[in-house]
């Protein structure tokens, strides 16, 4: 049968050669414009059968007319013959794979051709071959015919002859009709009738042979899912799409004994079944639930009847729970969860429900928790969230639990209270887990503030793990999500502080460099950065000024990740790569331009990072600078040291950014009294060299002398004459804050540099070119009223970080003077 088809297909594409020429004009038409030279050649047909024409013109001249539009008409119904023929390839050709939905030429046109359009082609078809003959023998004569009749119901008769003898049938023997007026000789005559049977078989024979084809195509793609159930289910979800009137085959299929022993095939056909109209597969899927005792049939005949939309739930629903007995399989109660969640109805809900709380087995209880969560009820997040904290629950429903929140995606403020409470108050590091891994999946900004407090205090690896996990999807929430510039700065300005962000980039940064630590600990802190890089960024733009030295940069950032590269551990220089090739390209570009000079440019010094931010109480006061200079090398506690090293610190960088008028060196004249066993300088050089004392109390001090250096300076080149040796000169300092540069420390190291390039531009240019020493030393101008003051040597210093409750505009505004 294949060749013979074969054959037949490649004869009807050679017959149907006209109409091709002119579906392929229509093709490139839009719809509106078929439609409507499909409705003139009707109206031309129409008008050719009444023959009103002959009413007014010349016989020949009429009959000239309507042959040519009939011979239009039969060319258009060949046409739509060879379109469905084109369309039924098509889809053969994707359904098996071997066409992709781009590459279709014909298959939009098939919406347009329905089986009504395809029925009266087809019967039009059969009346223009009545015309062209009946109106052949009437305009040749007997050239064609002998004797020619021009009767249209003999003409009429003989065609219908042709076509039932085209299958088989002869009409003038069996009802024993007397045609012998029509008898075609000679060699037109003969051809004509030859060309117009064969067309007829053509057509019939080639659409039984496609129908044929079509029910061998579903049989093998059926029968495939004993092989390959996947592809089985894809080819007879696309075969359905194609030809929706195989559903009912299909369900005929499923309880047809020459199935039954196919249990793969009628599993693929049940759950494909689930796309199609429920009008037409609801009885088919709801059969084997109640005759068939196989597990399997009915897991498939489930996942059809969740598949079907709208989802028929007052029907199945009640047969269901009649079949949810304890004898049930777990493959099946697991199924059935899943059907419920798919519907989402309320009674569907509170069955899910029943079996979070009251079944028997586990497993199956964590089944329903996780059907909750797919349901995506926002009312089951009171029993989630009490399955996941609550320690005599099993780990499988816990875990469950939590996997269903992250699948509902939604914080209620009830739950946000308690995600809270566990992370604050909670002793069970499982508790603290659970509440960091669900904020990672559900980034909460308004939990930010929360969970960067208790990162500090956190001493199980694997929450600060998830806590920390959870800071960065808030960070890469906040900064990638498309809201409108106003929007965002509000949302960072009400989860962001500065002091609150400097103190964590420091702990990210002490977490790296702790070898005691946890590798993961350590991993996860320096994958972070390239989260947190761009929200720092955008919070340091919208900080107010004093504010802004207190936020990270993106030359800060990226100069650590590089830093790290060279770290000895293999595990943290390939993560360091790793995080700096996800940094965003804007950031690396600026950070990767090539500078001859040994340090930032100005727009760098200007973007230059501080370090220690405490909360302080009050700014620092003049008269406290000689008790807090005693405190420093009396105490031995390292926080209380870090804490005076910052007020210094604090203190020296408010005095260095007033102008340097002769008031203002009235003030600095103060603290000569004080000096004179000034224990300040070697006391912060011991911090920095202990290797004993804490990381963070040694970069507080190697910090400070960045802003102290200017201090020192003035007194040690004021007093000149005295030369006391405890007031260091700025180029000491600065020798010793580049012999730090090599320390074998990285962050000794890199918080050097740091600090090099914060130091005065003065000072710089002294300690870089020392030829010119002499001229820099005091640069002299003389103001309206003849006082001698000093150039501003701190126009172009980056700003200091201090924290946003030690100078706000009223405190500066009474610390400075004017001339």
């Amino acid at each position: 049968m294949r060749p013979l088809n074969t054959l037949l297909q490649v004869v009807q594409t050679l017959i149907l050669m006209p109409g091709t020429l002119l579906m392929r004009f229509l093709s490139t038409l839009t719809p509106y414009l078929r439609m409507t030279t499909g409705a003139a050649s009707f109206l031309f047909f129409s008008l050719y059968l009444s023959g009103l024409f002959a009413l007014t013109w010349t016989q020949i001249a009429s009959q000239t007319l309507l042959f040519g539009v009939g011979t239009g008409l039969f060319v258009l119904c060949l046409g739509i013959c060879w379109l469905n023929l084109n369309i039924h390839k098509e889809k053969k050709q994707l359904i098996e794979g071997q066409l992709h939905q781009d590459e279709t030429k014909w298959l939009k046109d098939d919406k347009h051709l329905t089986q009504g359009s395809n029925l009266v082609a087809h019967v039009f078809l059969f009346l223009s071959i009545i015309a062209m003959l009946w109106l052949s023998a009437k305009f040749t004569g007997e050239r064609f015919f002998t004797p020619a009749s021009t009767s249209l119901k003999v003409w009429t008769l003989y065609t219908l002859d042709l076509l039932l003898k085209a299958t088989l049938f002869d009409i003038p023997e069996i009802y024993q009709l007397n045609l012998i007026q029509i008898k075609h000789v000679g060699f037109w005559g003969s051809t004509i009738v030859f060309a117009t049977r064969f067309i007829i078989l053509a057509l019939l024979v080639t659409a039984l042979l496609r129908w044929r084809e079509l029910i061998q195509l579903l049989d093998r793609t059926a029968s495939m899912a004993e092989v390959n159930m996947a592809l089985s289910k894809q080819r007879l979800a696309m075969i359905l799409e194609q030809y929706p009137t195989q559903t009912a085959r299909l369900c005929r299929w499923v309880h047809a004994p020459k199935w039954k022993p196919k249990t793969e095939s009628r599993e693929a056909i049940l759950e494909v079944l689930g796309t199609t109209e429920p009008s037409l597969s609801l009885d088919a899927l709801c059969q084997p639930i109640q005759e068939v005792e196989d597990d399997r049939i009915q897991i498939a005949a489930m996942k059809g009847l969740a598949a079907l939309s709208p989802p028929p739930v007052e029907t199945i629903l009640p047969i269901l729970v009649e079949k949810r007995t304890a004898s049930q399989s777990k493959a099946w109660m697991a199924q059935y969860c899943a059907t419920l969640a798919q519907w989402k109805t309320t009674s569907c809900l509170k069955e899910l429900d029943d079996i979070a709380r009251n079944h028997h087995d586990v497993e199956i209880k964590s089944v329903g928790l996780a059907a909750l969560g797919q349901s995506g009820s926002v009312e089951a997040i009171p029993l989630l969230q009490e399955v996941m904290f609550g320690g005599h629950y099993s780990k499988e429903e816990r875990f469950a639990a939590k996997d269903a929140i992250l699948h509902i995606n939604t914080i209620t403020t009830d739950f946000r209270e308690k995600l809270h409470d566990a992370l604050v108050h909670s002793s069970f590091p499982d508790n603290r887990r659970f509440a960091g891994i669900v904020l990672e999946g559900i980034p909460d900004p308004e939990s930010y503030e929360v969970l960067t407090q208790r990162l500090h205090s956190e001493e199980d690896p694997h929450a600060m793990v998830y806590i920390i996990q959870a800071l960065a999807a808030i960070a890469y929430t906040l900064t990638t999500q498309d809201l409108p510039a106003e929007v965002r700065k509000q949302h960072i300005a009400n989860t962001l502080h500065p002091t609150a962000e400097h103190r964590l980039y420091q702990t990210f940064r002490a977490l790296v460099f702790d070898e005691e630590c946890s590798i993961f600990v350590r991993i996860t802190a320096l994958q972070a950065f390239a989260d947190f890089i761009g929200l720092w960024v955008l919070l340091r733009e919208q900080a107010s000024p004093p504010e802004q030295a207190m936020c990270p940069t993106a030359h800060e950032t990226l100069s650590f990740l590089k830093q790290c590269q060279r770290h000895p551990d293999p595990q943290i220089i390939d993560v360091a790569r790793d995080t700096y090739k996800r940094c965003p390209d804007l950031f690396k570009e600026s950070f990767e331009q090539p500078s001859n000079t040994t340090r930032p440019d100005k727009a760098q010094q200007e973007t230059a990072p501080a370090y220690a931010a405490l909360q302080l109480e009050h700014l620092p006061t003049l008269e406290e600078y000689p008790t807090l200079c005693k405190q420093l090398y009396e105490e031995r506690e390292p926080a209380h040291r870090e804490e005076i090293i910052q007020k210094l610190s604090v203190l020296a960088y408010t005095l260095s950014k007033e102008p340097m008028t002769f008031d203002w060196f009235k003030q600095i004249a103060t603290l000569r009294p004080s000096m004179t066993d000034f224990k300040t300088n070697e006391t912060l050089r011991q911090i920095v060299e202990n290797k004993d004392a804490p990381m963070s109390l040694r970069l507080t001090a190697l910090q400070s002398f960045a802003d102290l250096i200017h201090i020192w300076s003035v007194l040690a080149e004021s007093y000149a004459k005295e030369k006391d040796p405890h007031l260091p000169h700025s180029n000491e300092t600065l020798a010793f804050i580049t012999s730090c540069q090599q320390h074998n420390s990285p962050e000794i190291s890199s918080m050097a540099t740091e600090t090099y390039h914060r130091c005065p531009q003065r000072y710089l240019d002294r300690f870089e070119h020392p030829e010119n020493e002499e001229l820099e030393l005091r640069r002299m101008c003389t103001t309206a009223a003849g006082v001698t003051v000093y150039e501003n040597m701190n126009a172009q210093r980056p700003p200091r970080a201090f924290p946003k409750q030690v100078i706000s505009d009223k405190t500066l505004q009474t610390t400075s003077h004017s001339i």
